[in-house]
């Protein structure tokens, strides 16, 4: 049985940033997102994402949100100009880009996110990646047997 301690010796607190609260790895992060921005990948040419998810995030956060908005209007602005990869050795890009954001509710704010997501997607984040995950091993799969012919 445990007995109650009548002062704290310490406090456990996860790896979480609060508001106001400075990220520990802000520097790197920015970084990561600078260069994504710019189109770099791996310093080898310029490439650009083709589709963005958002995945647990609430959006309330101001820093989450220009960083949502930013990739938003960058793969919209990609879309537009039909230059998803200058130097990659991906296949051409045939399919419009996309900006999901799979979650069981919308974010608040509605008006704020107008034009930034092409879908959102109502229901269980992890379920939706789950779904995701089995269609495209499914398309490796008959990319793969069609390959082999």
């Amino acid at each position: 049985m445990l007995s109650k301690c009548s002062h704290s010796v310490g406090s456990l607190r996860p790896g979480v940033v609060l508001y106001g609260e400075t990220h520990r790895k802000g520097d790197r992060v920015g970084k990561i997102v600078s260069d994504d921005f710019q189109g770099k990948w791996n310093g080898q040419g310029k490439c650009y994402a083709d589709v963005v998810l958002v995945v647990g995030a609430s959006l309330k956060a101001p820093g989450t949100m220009q960083i949502v908005k930013g990739f938003s209007q960058l793969i919209h602005s990609n879309v537009a100009t039909n230059s998803a990869c200058s130097s990659c050795s991906t296949r051409i890009h045939q399919q419009p880009a996309k900006v999901l954001y799979p979650n069981l509710n919308f974010p608040t704010l509605t008006n704020a996110w107008s034009g930034v997501f092409d879908a959102w997607i109502q229901g269980d984040a992890q379920a939706f990646a789950a779904m995701l995950c089995d269609k495209m091993l499914k398309e490796l799969q008959v990319d793969g047997a069609q390959g082999m012919k």
